[in-house]
């Protein structure tokens, strides 16, 4: 789990396992894990309200289709012939978002997601990159990082845990330096926090509910194992944000194989991001 205070860009909080140590693995900041649905604000919503030729309100198609090769499936296999952007989010309905990153286009969508911190490897120029199937993957640090910019009305501020650093004697060496700048419109950055507010008070993030304004999205990867259950998760994550911090929750195994997969959906990360910050904003009170 990463969080972030997205006023200022500092790291407020991090870790990289449920029993971390000295030489361990940082899950927080390792590049290895697919994001599932919760990338879809990143590569398709977001880059499509950002041409200005989409809104929450816009009608999209969703059906069945077949993209050369890809052919890319709603999970409960249930098509409504259109919806709208803002229920096709809330609902984490597959065939729009495909639909979406194609009308926008691959190479706009990457440039987009660049902007907010998470750049892409050659190998994912697909169209698959729209569900979060990903070469490589993305950390939760990373995906803090992006989803800041929505919280921050447009605005990067990069993501640090070092203020200032001063020498035995008082003096000064470093001082962090705000580089703030605007990178895509408030108009853009407005939107997405309505749908995705709306993706925790009505749709598949309800678990991350607080008693402060929540926006935020969760996202599954299936184990897809031989053998093995179709009900068996591989990645589980919520992405989400307050009016002051940002934070992502990835739970998995290290290696997902028939022995060790998550029996739970996304809404168990939706649920720990939920837990933890009422925690952060108790002890702030």
């Amino acid at each position: 789990m990463a969080i972030i205070n997205h006023n200022t860009g500092d790291v407020v909080a991090l870790t990289g396992g449920r029993h971390p140590s000295i030489g361990g693995i940082n899950r927080a900041i390792i590049d290895a894990r697919q994001p599932g649905s919760a990338f879809k604000p990143i590569i398709d919503y977001g880059p499509a309200l950002e041409t200005g030729r989409f809104a929450p309100d816009s009608i999209l198609p969703d059906r069945k289709e077949r993209y050369g090769d890809y052919s890319p499936d709603n999970l409960n296999g249930i098509y409504r012939g259109q919806v709208n952007m803002a229920l096709a989010l809330q609902q984490s309905i597959n065939a729009p978002a495909v639909w979406l990153l194609k009308q926008v286009g691959i190479a706009n969508a990457r440039s987009f997601a660049a902007k907010l911190g998470v750049t892409l490897p050659p190998e994912d120029n697909n169209l698959s990159i729209a569900l979060g199937g990903l070469h490589t993957g993305v950390s939760p640090l990373k995906m803090a990082q992006a989803y800041s910019v929505f919280a921050s009305g447009g605005a990067f501020r990069q993501a640090h845990t070092v203020r200032s650093i001063t020498d035995a004697e008082g003096k000064t060496l470093y001082t962090y330096t705000s580089a703030q700048r605007q990178v895509i419109s408030q108009r853009t950055a407005a939107s997405m926090t309505a749908m995705l507010r709306n993706v925790v008070n009505n749709g598949t993030g309800s678990k991350a509910r607080m008693n402060v304004p929540v926006a935020g999205k969760t996202g599954t990867t299936q184990a897809g194992l031989p053998g093995v259950t179709g009900k068996a998760n591989r990645d589980l994550w919520f992405v989400g944000y307050t009016p002051d911090l940002t934070a992502a929750v990835w739970m998995g195994f290290d290696r997902t194989d028939k022995d060790n997969y998550m029996t739970a959906g996304s809404g168990k990360a939706a649920g720990l991001f939920s837990a933890v910050m009422n925690k952060v904003y108790a002890s702030t009170r």
